[in-house]
């Protein structure tokens, strides 16, 4: 099992978020993230101070494992050689980790361009993001350690941050894809983890991801709320702007159906977000594989 430092260059207490939100950026070691996510928010209840503009890097630091791979190289829970509880939640640790430097990128990166008033409100929110990110990959990375594993042990794909560098230039893509498209998959997906892993006999994992699941929620509803600012704010219609962005860069895989439409509810996402998007994605999938079978009878 790989050492987790816990060393960091201390940071003064009442220090400006943009230097915390950096420093979480630049260190690899995932525990230490954490921990300066919890002094981050600690340090806005006492100070408010949010800092100076301050450019993210282009990438988060991250420490030398997992290893890092193509997603068709990833290996089935089959080939994966741990037990089933353990390769999901592996899996989960490495969204939530990604979910970690996510928020800070996303609060530093784009601060500049909303209005003034909304400065505060636009730290506060995130920094509560981060704050359930930072908790919910402790509960993981303690759950592992528990079943004899460790967040490191199995490889990892690259799939969010991709998604992070396209939108990296547009608020309402980062919003879209982040908490619109990846965080409303996971409001599909937790329930239905949490079932599996009941089902192996795994209860106290399960409650942790039902607790994850539960609290994603609000993330998304938050991600809602900005979407719908921004784009009063540049006056485009909301959901068709999240039609187009959601066609043009989302992975087709966050809109299989069926959606857990109780929670999207909750998170004040109607069906009218997202199911003309699932709609129109499997009709060009079904384009793609008439065409495939019509050049295949071509060359036969």
């Amino acid at each position: 099992m790989p050492a987790l430092s816990f060393v960091t260059t201390q940071i003064p207490i009442q220090a400006a978020i943009s230097t915390y939100a950096s420093r979480v950026l630049t260190t690899a070691s995932p525990l230490d993230k954490v921990r300066l996510t919890r002094a981050a928010v600690k340090s806005w209840e006492t100070s408010r101070t949010p800092g100076p503009t301050v450019t993210p890097p282009d990438r988060p630091s991250r420490p030398v494992l997992p290893k890092i791979i193509p997603p068709s190289e990833m290996p089935s829970v089959k080939r994966s050689n741990v037990p089933s509880n353990v390769y999901y939640l592996h899996s989960l640790a490495h969204v939530e980790l990604n979910a970690i430097d996510l928020c800070f990128d996303t609060m530093l990166r784009f601060e500049s361009v909303l209005p003034a008033k909304d400065r505060d409100e636009w730290f506060e929110d995130w920094l509560s993001i981060a704050s359930d990110e930072a908790r919910h990959f402790k509960y993981l990375h303690d759950r592992l350690l528990a079943l004899g594993s460790f967040y490191g042990e199995l490889p990892a794909h690259d799939i969010i941050w991709k998604s992070a560098d396209v939108s990296k230039d547009s608020l309402r893509e980062r919003l879209a894809l982040g908490q619109l498209v990846a965080e409303a998959r996971g409001l599909d997906a937790g329930p239905k983890l949490a079932e599996r892993l009941i089902g192996s006999g795994d209860n106290d994992s399960a409650a942790t991801v039902r607790q994850i699941a539960d609290e994603e929620v609000r993330h998304v509803q938050l991600g809602v709320k900005w979407f719908l600012k921004e784009c009063e704010r540049v006056m485009t219609d909301p959901i068709r702007t999240f039609h187009d962005i959601a066609l043009r860069l989302s992975n087709p895989g966050a809109f299989a159906q069926p959606f857990n439409e109780q929670r999207r509810r909750q998170a004040g996402l109607t069906p009218e977000w997202y199911m003309p998007v699932a709609e129109e994605m499997e009709r060009q999938r079904k384009e793609r594989t008439k065409s495939q079978s019509t050049a295949h009878e071509l060359r036969s």
